[in-house]
C-alpha cells in the first residue's frame, strides 16, 4: 500500500516536471520567433531567451534524477532530428533554389531550436 502511493507520487513529480519542461520549450519557441524577427543584433530578446534555455536544462536535470533513460531517449531523438536537419540544410544550400528562401529560412530556425534543445538535453556536439 505506502509503496503503491509512492510509486503514483512519483508518477505525479515526473508529469508535473514533464508539463514544466514543455512549458518552457514552448515559451522558448516563442521568444526564438521573436529574436528572428529583431532586425537589432544581437537580439534585445536574446537574454531572455538564454534565460528559458536554463530553466529548461534545470527543469531536465530534474527528470533525468527521476527517470535518467527517458531522457537520454529523448535526447537522442533530438540529436536524430538535428542531423536530419542539417542534412536537410545542406542539400538546400547545394541545390540552390530562389522559390525555397522561404522554407530554408523556417529549415534553418528548426535546425537551430532543435540544436538548441539537444545542447540543453547534454549533447556535447564538437565531441560526439
Amino acid at each position: 500500500m505506502a509503496a503503491d502511493i509512492l510509486h503514483e507520487a512519483e508518477l505525479i513529480l515526473l508529469a508535473a516536471k514533464v508539463k514544466e519542461a514543455n512549458q518552457l520549450k514552448e515559451q522558448i519557441l516563442i521568444v526564438h520567433q521573436m529574436m528572428r524577427g529583431d532586425i537589432q543584433r544581437p537580439s534585445q530578446y536574446e537574454p531572455g531567451y538564454n534565460t528559458l534555455w536554463d530553466e529548461y536544462r534545470n527543469a531536465i536535470e530534474s527528470l533525468r534524477e527521476l527517470d535518467p533513460e527517458t531522457v537520454d531517449q529523448l535526447k537522442n531523438r533530438v540529436i536524430a532530428r538535428v542531423r536530419e536537419l542539417e542534412a536537410r540544410v545542406n542539400d538546400m544550400c547545394d541545390n540552390r533554389n530562389p522559390g525555397d528562401f522561404d522554407d530554408l529560412k523556417q529549415t534553418l530556425a528548426l535546425y537551430e531550436e532543435t540544436y538548441d534543445q539537444a545542447v540543453a538535453l547534454g549533447w556535447q556536439p564538437h565531441s560526439a
